[in-house]
């Protein structure tokens, strides 16, 4: 019992220290903003307040060159025969053929990350996850749920920036009655 007080401890640490980065740059952020004073100079599309919440980068951003949009990190468990056996993140980018596509996409990002996150649960609920590892078949499902989603053609291609997995360790499986 006082060892998983520890461990529970431990992890909420370094929750908090994970955290303080990203208050950090939420600061920063919005002592920007009110040292524009007003609209700023330049074309930016506006962000709606909800949808910075799953935009990694605004567009005018630099790491931003051209029609991308980077999404927010991604967590799935693969869950089999109910047991979790693997956890995965995902960061994600969308490239669009050109600005107009930008915003059409952009005014949608809601239901294409939450309709994205549903399909990777369903790609790691079989094969014991085996399959979120298989890179080029997930980019490929996701083109297709884009398409399905906010129509054909409308996003160019999903890209992987980053992803991290491991196997959950027999701590975490359901004990059999």
């Amino acid at each position: 019992m006082n060892r998983h007080l520890k461990i529970l401890g431990l992890i909420l640490l370094l929750a908090v220290i994970a955290a303080k980065p990203a208050l950090v740059w939420a600061e920063e952020a919005a002592a920007e903003a009110g040292a524009e004073g007003g609209e700023g100079g330049g074309e930016k599309a506006p962000v709606a307040e909800s949808k910075k919440n799953i935009i990694e980068g605004d567009p005018g951003s630099p790491s931003l060159k051209g029609p991308y949009i980077e999404l927010k990190q991604m967590n799935v468990v693969a869950i089999y025969r109910g047991v979790p056996v693997r956890h995965m993140n995902y960061i994600l980018v969308l490239e669009m053929p050109d600005m107009e596509e930008y915003r059409f996409v952009l005014q949608r990002i809601e239901i294409l990350r939450s309709a994205m996150v549903e399909e990777l649960h369903v790609i790691g609920s079989s094969q014991k996850g085996a399959l979120l590892k298989d890179y080029d078949f997930i980019k490929d499902r996701l083109l297709k749920v884009a398409d399905k989603t906010v129509g054909q053609g409308h996003v160019k291609s999903v890209l992987i920036k980053s992803t991290a997995g491991r196997n959950l360790p027999e701590f975490y499986t359901v004990p059999k009655k």
